[in-house]
């Protein structure tokens, strides 16, 4: 009797310890003032009822300190959370086949190499990096044999908030779904057939198992170093910048996106019921989204698929069920926009349930309510445009695909290394899709969209010299001007120059540069006579002018 008491109160012990690294704020949003600013200082995770909840460490709220007054909010430790009484875990893969257990870590590493065991025609497990604590980021992915190489290729990322558990088990149940039901489910045969998909339901498992691999009881809401991996991506301003400040997970993620180009993606999380789409970290006058039609009707598809099952579901935020990201509130560094600047890929942070830890026996309810409607998402990846860009010996080359008079602001898509690219867009529409790349001759082309279809739009581009501008007849911005006297090439731009590179005729770089200002002189004193290109990256647009030099 004396034992088990004693294990009763190490546990106790054990699960306060496992919360000691950070806070929970609430602050009245009479008290907060500009929340874009509290935004900066702690990590936001709600706004309801008339108050601001948020997470915070140490220095976090040293940083809140300096912004508010102490009686302006609350600061209190987090306490285990109220569906821990209702976890139960499974410490084996056949536990789990009732879909209504969390795993055990063991055991979802388990399950993950399971799947590619049982499914190697279809599923292969990839690693894509380890966390803080020396735990696998892991992936699934799912495609059928074939010719893969221009399918479009699909992300679904789960927890990468530790406590928002609803997303892993529903990640890991769609893997099951799709394989299981493979060659009879037409959707899922779609998807199968027609995408290359890569499911990681766990992208912080250090936060998940924060109270050790056994249970997710205690989980916490950071990473294994006490950071927000949501508030941890590089912000737009800080893309040249060193990676030194970014956690194992951010980093692992980062390049794991890079290398794979994808084109739609997905990010689970919980706590509320909506669905959030960029831009987080910029308002709607700051950085105008071009593809906000088309974020609209695939969120509102997600909407009316969810209701069916659940006619009062994803109602927590608004009535909408869908909302503009910073218009809920304003978040720098997180993964959405990082996404869309630097990836060009489409993704919207689902936010799964209200509950952070949902209770064992609701699993089955969100996976009901959620299961058509992911499914549909998924298959957003299979309208639009795709193709392949090459030379005249047929290799690929790494243009860039502009719907000319629409893109702007970061939306156009970038060829992989085999030239091919998606671009995802609504149905029904005329675009005159044009590839542009340094050293060849842009080519443009019409194409009219089709539901449910991808369009092809394939280029061969010839050597020469391109002078295509990306422009928007709804963008305020200009064309930067470039101008040669006095010695000097002189650029300037009404946003900030992110990078300059000088080319000759044949589109060999010469010199390139960062400026990172509005006006930017390079002296050409080191420029032999001759044409040059002058390509700029400002404010989210490439253009392109030539020049020529005489001495």
């Amino acid at each position: 009797m004396k034992k088990k008491f004693f294990s009763i109160i190490v546990t106790l012990i054990f699960a306060v310890a496992a919360y000691a690294q950070d806070y929970v704020i609430e602050i009245p949003l009479d008290k907060a003032g500009d929340i874009s600013r509290i935004s900066r200082a702690v990590s936001i995770d709600a706004i309801r009822n008339g108050k601001i909840t948020a997470y915070a460490n140490e220095s976090e709220l040293l940083a809140l300190r300096k912004l508010l007054s102490d009686n302006a909010f609350r600061v209190q430790k987090p306490s285990i959370s109220k569906s821990a009484d209702f976890i139960d875990m499974a410490t084996d893969i056949a536990t789990m086949q009732d879909w209504a257990h969390y795993p055990t870590y063991e055991t979802y590493v388990a399950m993950m190499q399971d799947f590619a065991n049982r499914f190697p025609d279809l599923a292969t497990l990839v690693d894509i990096g380890t966390s803080a604590k020396g735990r696998s980021l892991l992936a699934l992915r799912i495609t059928a044999e074939g010719d893969t190489l221009t399918r479009p290729r699909v992300f679904l990322t789960s927890t990468m908030h530790g406590d928002e558990t609803c997303g892993f088990i529903l990640s890991l149940r769609l893997i099951d779904y799709l394989l299981t039901n493979y060659g009879t489910h037409p959707t899922a045969t779609r998807i199968i057939n027609n995408i290359v998909l890569y499911i990681n339901p766990l992208a912080n498992p250090d936060g998940t198992y924060h109270g050790g691999n056994h249970t997710v009881a205690v989980a916490q809401r950071y990473n294994g170093n006490n950071v927000d991996l949501n508030r941890n991506f590089p912000q737009l301003a800080l893309l040249a910048k060193s990676t030194q400040n970014l956690e194992p997970e951010t980093v692992a993620m980062m390049n794991f996106a890079k290398s794979r180009r994808f084109a739609l993606s997905a990010n689970f999380h919980g706590g509320d019921e909506v669905l959030n789409y960029p831009w987080d970290s910029f308002y709607e006058n700051e950085m105008r989204l071009a593809d906000k039609d088309w974020f609209v009707q695939i969120c509102q598809n997600y909407i009316d698929t969810l209701r069916t099952f659940a006619p009062s579901g994803m109602k927590s935020v608004n009535e909408q069920g869908y909302v503009f990201g910073s218009k809920w509130y304003k978040v720098a560094g997180g993964r959405q926009d990082w996404m869309l600047f630097s990836e060009r890929c489409r993704e919207v942070t689902i936010e799964l349930s209200n509950i952070k830890i949902l209770r064992c026996d609701l699993l089955e309810n969100y996976w009901q309510r959620n299961r058509d409607a992911l499914l549909l998402y998924i298959c957003n990846a299979l309208q639009g445009i795709n193709g392949q860009v090459v030379d005249a010996n047929g290799l690929p080359i790494k243009a860039r695909i502009y719907l000319d008079g629409h893109d702007v602001n970061y939306s156009s898509v970038v060829c992989d290394a085999e030239g091919v690219f998606t671009r995802l867009t609504l149905a029904n529409k005329t675009y005159e899709v044009c590839a542009v790349a340094d050293g060849y001759v842009t080519e443009c082309q019409v194409v009219n969209t089709k539901a449910n279809e991808l369009v092809a739009a394939n280029f061969t581009l010839t050597e020469g010299v391109s002078e295509y501008t990306a422009t928007s007849e709804q963008s305020a911005m200009k064309k930067p001007m470039v101008s040669l006297a006095d010695g000097a090439i002189k650029i300037e731009s009404d946003r900030t120059i992110n990078s300059v590179i000088i080319s000759d005729i044949l589109g060999r770089t010469i010199t390139s540069h960062a400026p990172q200002t509005n006006t930017f002189v390079c002296p050409t004193y080191n420029l032999k006579e001759g044409t040059y290109v002058i390509n700029i990256h400002s404010g989210g647009i490439k253009t392109s002018s030539k020049i020529t030099i005489t001495k």
